[in-house]
């Protein structure tokens, strides 16, 4: 789930990212919830807590493939590499020498 949310943070797709969490936490909350109350105690809510992070994680997984499938691809098919890495640079290499500079 962590690389799922760095790629869409390097991809600027906040929104992605967004989903992502979302559909955790109502995961992760909705069957805590349940299954606690159904009697399973403390070992209901760890297998809640651990549903909710592999939903989120397929989620994640499902919403890169729609980001893969969006890149620009050249007049062969295959994907333009060389803008993607320039795309990620263009937004990842001031944020990382921002953070260099505060610490």
């Amino acid at each position: 789930m962590n690389a799922a949310s760095a790629i869409f943070m390097g991809m600027d797709r906040l929104r992605l990212n967004s989903i992502m969490l979302i559909v955790q936490s109502i995961v992760k909350t909705g069957l805590v919830l349940v299954l606690v109350f159904l009697g399973f105690g403390i070992v209901g809510a760890t297998i809640g807590f651990s549903v909710g992070a592999i939903v989120a994680g397929i989620t994640g997984v499902l919403l890169i493939y729609t980001v893969y499938s969006s890149l620009t691809k050249s007049s062969d098919g295959k994907l333009a590499i060389g803008k993607t890495i320039k795309d990620l640079l263009k937004y990842g290499l001031p944020i990382s020498i921002g953070t260099l500079l505060i610490t």
